[in-house]
């Protein structure tokens, strides 16, 4: 491989994700040349409609395929562990959907196996690898930062599904045991570290607010996260309640607020070649309402930024390992939330997470 379009990618899974990745991602920046699914018939629909060339009736086929590079992983979570260590001594790269399991440890042990066999591992979160998330980090970086030192974090995703199906692997809690927290609050937690620049918080809270009526599958999540010094951030997650994806920033003097945070307001056009994206922050002494604008230029769609990042790992223009790490941190607040959920009190963070 010597550019980015050789890199030949198969895809574990046939489900939408799998499809909109391929589509708004692995096909604008490399090629699709295999897709492997538990049914052959499912894998040969999903080759026809997408224009690749080899489908398998099994996950193992494809990384049986000596002209598969990578792989973008798109089942459930509860198997992710299985197929990203089959993927790795096969010597496949991997992208993975989130969450990439249901524990910090067995996160640890994937990436170890991906290290053992020299190939590139990254969690699938479309929205960190745009140019606004880097602007918005450089904003808060520069030593002469207009809103000062970040002092609270707040970060909602929420959607409505009132007739979610127990069908729904949503709701599925056998496929998907950390429901709505794994699911869309993981890119609040993802939000909230990344405020603090992948700093740990020094104690975790979380709250089960709700769950499915014939499943009980998790369907609210709330939590709080407190860090050194007298700062916080607080998140929400839920299948009950209307589309909310606002995070705002709050500084010592000064507040950044994001209504788009993590599906960008122009980045969901199909053919998302001349969108922006935006985020808006005002500071101690401006006008009451009055908001500054920073706007970014999206020329490609949000999908194609991560896959872009993930071929410059592949070939050494970026380190994985810091994509790596910043994963295994999510995890471990992952986790200590959920236990704060199940013990019904606040958890502390040891020195083991945060060795991790």
């Amino acid at each position: 491989m010597s550019e980015q379009r050789d890199v030949r990618w198969g895809i574990l899974g046939s489900g939408y994700i799998a499809a909109k990745v391929l589509t708004q991602g692995i096909k604008r920046s490399g090629r699709a040349v295999a897709v492997g699914s538990r049914n052959l018939a499912r894998a040969q629909e999903f080759a026809a409609a997408h224009g690749i060339e080899k489908s398998y009736g099994s996950y193992q086929e494809v990384l049986d395929d000596e002209n598969v590079d990578a792989i973008y992983l798109a089942l459930p979570t509860q198997i992710r562990e299985e197929w990203t260590i089959k993927a790795a001594k096969a010597k496949k790269h991997v992208l993975s959907f989130k969450p990439l399991a249901t524990t910090l440890d067995t996160v640890k042990k994937m990436i170890e196996a991906c290290e053992e066999n020299n190939v590139v591992f990254m969690d699938g979160t479309w929205w960190q690898h745009l140019p606004r998330t880097i602007e918005i980090a450089d904003f808060l970086k520069d030593p002469n930062c207009e809103i000062g030192k970040v002092r609270s974090v707040v970060s909602t995703f929420t959607f409505s599904d009132p007739n979610m199906s127990a069908d729904n692997i949503r709701a599925q809690p056998a496929a998907e045991p950390l429901g709505c927290l794994g699911d869309i609050g993981w890119y609040t937690i993802r939000f909230s570290l990344f405020a603090y620049d992948y700093e740990l918080p020094e104690k975790a809270v979380g709250v089960i607010t709700g769950r499915h009526p014939e499943t009980n599958a998790i369907t609210q999540f709330s939590g709080v996260l407190l860090f050194a010094n007298n700062r916080s951030a607080t998140f929400d997650c839920s299948f009950n309640a209307a589309l909310n994806q606002r995070s705002e920033i709050c500084g010592e003097h000064g507040l950044i607020r994001i209504p788009d945070s993590f599906v960008p307001f122009g980045g969901r056009k199909e053919d998302n070649m001349d969108s922006k994206t935006r985020f808006y922050y005002a500071k101690d002494g401006d006008a009451e309402g009055q908001w500054r604008e920073k706007i970014q230029d999206i020329e490609i769609s949000v999908q194609e930024y991560m896959i872009n990042d993930f071929h410059d790992c592949i070939f050494g223009r970026k380190d994985w390992r810091v994509y790596a790490s910043q994963t295994k941190k999510i995890h471990s607040v992952l986790d200590a939330c959920m236990e704060s959920a199940a013990n019904g009190k606040d958890l502390a963070f040891d020195t083991v997470w945060e060795s991790g």
